[in-house]
């Protein structure tokens, strides 16, 4: 491959990337004027584009994960911050600060795991081929 070939491709796949700002984005939008359509938007376009753009072909699952990750935390913020009364279902009747702090930490943490076994769920029934993800073996001596 010529080295101009190379640099284009560089280019085309970094212009794919810069594309899935627009969900995360779109999620921000919607906390700050309180649209859930926004919101609602913003996931299906994630799905939309990792179906359509070529850098994520084979790995969709692995791309749905990177992407709805930033985008479903200014989400979960906003839910468990806008009502108050989803805290008291962890929060306890406690002056002590650091079991409250523990609470929601657990709290936001749970939103996050559930909403991405939801997604990395509806990846795999979308596309059930998928390349095999290889992550390489460093042993001690190795670094």
């Amino acid at each position: 491959m010529k080295k101009e070939d190379r640099k284009n491709r560089t280019k085309t796949e970094a212009l794919q990337l810069l594309l899935f700002l627009i969900p995360i984005l779109l999620a921000i939008l919607s906390i700050f004027r309180l649209h859930v359509l926004l919101a609602i938007v913003s996931i299906a376009l994630i799905f939309v584009l990792v179906g359509i753009l070529p850098v994520t072909h084979g790995h969709e699952n692995l791309w749905l994960f990177l992407v709805s990750t930033p985008a479903f935390v200014p989400i979960n913020l906003h839910i468990l911050f806008w009502y108050p009364d989803l805290l008291e279902y962890f929060c306890t009747n406690t002056d002590n600060p650091f079991i409250l702090i523990t609470a929601i930490i657990v709290e936001i943490l749970l939103f996050l795991g559930a909403e991405e076994v939801l997604v990395a769920f509806a990846g795999r029934l979308l596309w059930r081929r998928q390349y095999k993800l290889k992550i390489p073996e460093y042993s001690e001596y190795d670094i």
